[in-house]
């Protein structure tokens, strides 16, 4: 009986790991204000993505919302993969929602924030793979203050146009 206790109890604890792990915000949250593919829109094969971003500090909150672009190009051989999720990216921004980009509760990807007086240049790798996705993050201002600041600032930045 004493094992088949500390059986059941592993189980469950490692349930609960794999619940916690899966968890968490993703990498990063924005609100777009435009959208630049080159060398054209029929064949990308670079995406510049402006906007007010919010950046995953520690798997459980945000930063400052911070405004500029973030500059991808699509990696030899996944440039299909990497056009459905640009195209996925283009249907959220124009449905005016906060956009959430990676897998929840893995913070570390690579998000290179460019200012806006910085000239577009060496982009970024796009990153793929099944857990890295443009996804609606209209939840996640429930959750997240900065996410609420986020849609603020953007409001703000819209009403001085």
């Amino acid at each position: 009986m004493t094992k088949t206790f500390a059986a059941t109890v592993l189980m469950i604890a490692l349930a609960v790991t794999a619940e916690v792990k899966a968890g968490g915000p993703p990498p990063v949250c924005m609100v777009v204000d435009k959208i630049v593919l080159e060398p054209d829109e029929k064949t990308p094969a670079k995406i510049q993505i402006w906007g007010t971003f919010i950046f995953c500090k520690d798997n459980a909150s945000y930063g400052q919302p911070v405004s500029g672009y973030l500059y991808y190009t699509a990696e030899k051989g996944k440039e299909e993969a990497c056009r459905k999720e640009w195209a996925k990216l283009q249907k959220l921004a124009a449905d005016k929602h906060i956009v959430a980009l990676g897998s929840c509760g893995r913070p570390k990807m690579d998000g290179h924030l460019r200012k806006a007086t910085e000239t577009p240049k060496s982009p970024n790798a796009f990153p793929s793979g099944d857990e890295v996705s443009f996804t609606n993050g209209d939840a996640y201002e429930r959750d997240f203050p900065s996410a609420k600041e986020l849609l603020a600032k953007t409001a703000l930045k819209t009403l001085k146009r």
